[in-house]
């Protein structure tokens, strides 16, 4: 936790929560009193949430950002559309992270270029990057300032080599 002061303190969960079968996601806003020496915290309360997503388990999100890869692995497209219905099921801004183009050859890119096409049709911010040539990173940073984002994606897409860039 973090209190008023910007100082992380370290919590644990009061067992009447526990008992009350609330659990806790990465996201979540509670109530917490210090212990007596002060150098600690109880979680007292789970505080209403806005949001959640069950995969990944978050709370309090602005936007989900949807990072699929064009190749290795393959553009899932079945994938991505559960995705969407999760996040949209949540009421989160979607956006769609079309990544890896690098990679794509020219056969390829066609395929993916219809997709992005059909997304951006529906009204979903869509765009392509790549780690690699820094293709569409500029617009992902913007996509991401003062808004809580959490991507979501199968492995291996490059979601940690995105943040990381």
């Amino acid at each position: 936790m973090q209190n008023s002061r910007g100082e992380i303190i370290r919590c644990r969960i009061r067992g009447r929560l526990k008992e009350e079968g609330k659990r806790l996601l990465v996201g979540d806003r509670v109530g917490f009193s210090l212990t007596e020496k002060g150098e600690e915290g109880v979680v007292e309360e789970l505080l209403e949430r806005k949001n959640s997503l069950h995969r990944p388990p978050v709370a309090n999100v602005d936007q989900a950002v949807s990072v699929i890869s064009t190749r290795e692995p393959l553009l899932d497209l079945f994938l991505l559309d559960r995705i969407v219905v999760s996040a949209e099921t949540a009421g989160l801004s979607i956006v769609i992270c079309f990544n890896k183009v690098d990679l794509s050859g020219k056969d390829d890119w066609e395929e993916v270029a219809e997709a992005g096409a059909v997304y951006k049709k529906c009204g979903y911010e869509a765009f392509f990057t790549s780690a690699v040539t820094e293709q569409g990173l500029e617009e992902l940073k913007e996509l991401l300032k003062r808004k809580i984002s959490v991507l979501a994606g199968p492995s291996g897409v490059g979601k940690s080599t995105l943040l990381n860039k």
